[in-house]
């Protein structure tokens, strides 16, 4: 399941699509007039479930997730322009954390020279118990 929250607290816990919950996200923002000071206009906020091993509740290791952070020209016929694949795994964590990440993207165009994604990464245990 996929959750919405505003203002850290959880108005809906079982949505099943994903692209659901962007819609219900995006929906959120405009209906709840949700806006963010100039600097951070471009502020997302996306919520990722990770699953603790079974072996030692205590432990830090969480599954695998990979994302994909893609540019892309939608001007006309959509064209990826750079990516770069991301382990999320490697940025959870049980205890409240938040990290500057600068992710170099690979350039897949003869257009694109160089791209970096900035962004600030924040990771907060929600909830500890049996998946669902």
């Amino acid at each position: 399941y996929f959750m919405l929250s505003v203002d850290q607290v959880i108005v809906n816990s079982h949505i099943i699509i994903f692209s659901d919950a962007v819609k219900l996200m995006f929906v959120s923002y405009y209906c709840l007039n949700i806006s963010y000071p100039a600097e951070q206009g471009a502020t997302l906020e996306f919520v990722q479930s990770f699953m603790a091993g079974n072996q030692d509740p205590n432990a830090d290791e969480f599954e695998d997730k990979d994302w994909t952070f893609i540019i892309e020209n939608t001007k006309g016929h959509r064209k990826v322009l750079a990516s770069v694949d991301v382990n999320m795994k490697q940025y959870a964590s049980a205890t409240p954390a938040q990290l500057e990440l600068a992710l170099k993207l690979k350039p897949l165009s003869v257009k694109v020279v160089d791209v970096t994604l900035k962004l600030t990464l924040s990771c907060v245990f929600l909830k500890e118990g049996n998946a669902t």
